[in-house]
Order: C-alpha cells, then sequence, then structure tokens
C-alpha cells in the first residue's frame, strides 16, 4: 500500500507546453517603465523566441551620439529592420559626421513604419522641403517633431515643415545654432538666416492642431510670436518662450489659461 502511494505520489506528469508568445508578451511588457526600453536587453539574449518578442515589443528608439560618431547611418538602418512596431524614434549625430542630412530622414519615409513621433538633434541644417515633403506623404501619423539645437534653422524650414505635416500637435525648435543677431538684416531678408516672428506666424495659420510648441533661445521670436500663435492655434495649451524676445508685458497682455512657460 505504502509502496503504491509513492507511485502515485512520484507519478511523471505529462510534458509541460511551451508558453505561448501572447503570454511572454503579457510578462516581457511589464519591463518597460517610463518608455525606457533598456530591460529589453538580457531576455532578448536569451532564446530566439524572446529576440522576436522584444523586437516587436519595442514601440521606442533612441540612439546615442557616441555610437553615432562614426556609423550612424548603418543603425539607423538597422533599427528599422529591426523594431518594426516603432512609434517613435529619434538621434543626434554629431555635425560633422552628418554629411547628407536628407538621408536620414528619407531612410525613416521609405522605412514602410508608422511613426508618431520622430525627434532630431543637432542636424548642422534643417533637411530639404522634399524630404519634409517625402515623410508626409508617407507618414501621415506623425504628431510630435522636434527639431533642436539644429546648426541653421530658417523662416523657409519652418513652412516646409508645417506644408509637408499640418497635422503636427507638438513642435519643438529650441536654441538653434544660427549665429546672427536681429539688428544686422532687416526684414524680409531675415528670414532668410534664421527663424523670426514671420515663421512663426506663417506656421500658426498651417498647424490647425498645435497643442505644444517651444522657441526657446529664439532670439527673432518677440511678442509678435506669441500672439500669432494664441490668436491662430485654438487647441494651443503651451508655450516655451524661454531666452527670446517674448516680455512679461506680452505675457501678461495676451494673459491666457494655458502654459506659458517663460
Amino acid at each position: 500500500m505504502k509502496h503504491r502511494c509513492k507511485e502515485q505520489r512520484y507519478k511523471v506528469l505529462p510534458e509541460c507546453k511551451e508558453l505561448p508568445d501572447e503570454v511572454w508578451e503579457s510578462i516581457l511588457e511589464r519591463l518597460v517603465l517610463n518608455d525606457n526600453y533598456n530591460h529589453f536587453k538580457l531576455p532578448s539574449l536569451v532564446c530566439k523566441q524572446f529576440l522576436s518578442i522584444t523586437n516587436r515589443l519595442r514601440r521606442k528608439f533612441v540612439s546615442k551620439d557616441c555610437v553615432l560618431r562614426t556609423s550612424w547611418s548603418n543603425v539607423l538602418i538597422r533599427a528599422l529592420e529591426r523594431f518594426r512596431n516603432l512609434k517613435e524614434i529619434g538621434f543626434s549625430p554629431w555635425w560633422w559626421t552628418l554629411s547628407d542630412v536628407d538621408s536620414p530622414i528619407l531612410k525613416i519615409a521609405y522605412s514602410g513604419l508608422d511613426l508618431q513621433s520622430i525627434c532630431l538633434s543637432c542636424f548642422p541644417v534643417s533637411p530639404s522641403a522634399d524630404s519634409f515633403t517625402r515623410l508626409g506623404c508617407t507618414m501621415s501619423n506623425i504628431k510630435v517633431l522636434r527639431c533642436t539645437r539644429f546648426g541653421l534653422l530658417r523662416d523657409p524650414d519652418l513652412v516646409h515643415i508645417a506644408d509637408a505635416l499640418p497635422q503636427l500637435e507638438e513642435l519643438d525648435i529650441q536654441y538653434p545654432g544660427n549665429k546672427f543677431e536681429p539688428s544686422e538684416v532687416r526684414y524680409p531678408e531675415l528670414s532668410n538666416h534664421m527663424v523670426t516672428d514671420a515663421g512663426i506666424e506663417a506656421i500658426s495659420l498651417k498647424l490647425h492642431g498645435l497643442r505644444r510648441i517651444n522657441i526657446s533661445g529664439i532670439k527673432g521670436c518677440s511678442d509678435r510670436s506669441l500672439v500669432a500663435l494664441l490668436s491662430n492655434c485654438v487647441h494651443l495649451n503651451e508655450i516655451q518662450c524661454r531666452l527670446c524676445h517674448v516680455t512679461r508685458r506680452g505675457i501678461r497682455t495676451n494673459a491666457t489659461k494655458i502654459d506659458i512657460l517663460f
């Protein structure tokens, strides 16, 4: 009798089936905290199944400067091919390593992804109108565009962006590197050298769904930009305008319920 009990107690169970991908996806998704996908690195090394799942789950890819110093193009191509469900992508190559500013935009445009947010930082100049047009034609769901710390950004560049991506809800163009003083040249020639009130007025008439904009560090922007944005962008709820020529008086005069970070 005891022998039978032992046999029943240690009876060999049937072989366990592998968990389906849907279950592993639910488990691995819990590793993502605050859009930080770095915790996917170790699971992706465990087996091909985990590699495939983590590739599918990744929604954001942001490159590092140290990687892009020499091979930004290869890094970008591999990311676009590997992570097919990306919603946000960002990279900031060193100025002297990026001889063709249109190449990354075109690679993204032809990737077949359905992006919602693109962050471009430290480009020597703005990509061409044709590149942004191609991007707008292939990706109609882009809501956020950050073009920060560009070496050169001008009014015509802003107009090209607004024409190509009229669905934008957030635009960040803070701290361009234009080494140019507004007092050196007058309108309208000034628009060909830097971002000015005229450029902000132009995009305020084109980006009807704009909710947030950052014009910090742009010396060509004054209270006139503030008035244009508040008058024409009815959905706007935040303006960042640090270290430009927007004044406290202008903010008080045009005070609204939106957040103006001055």
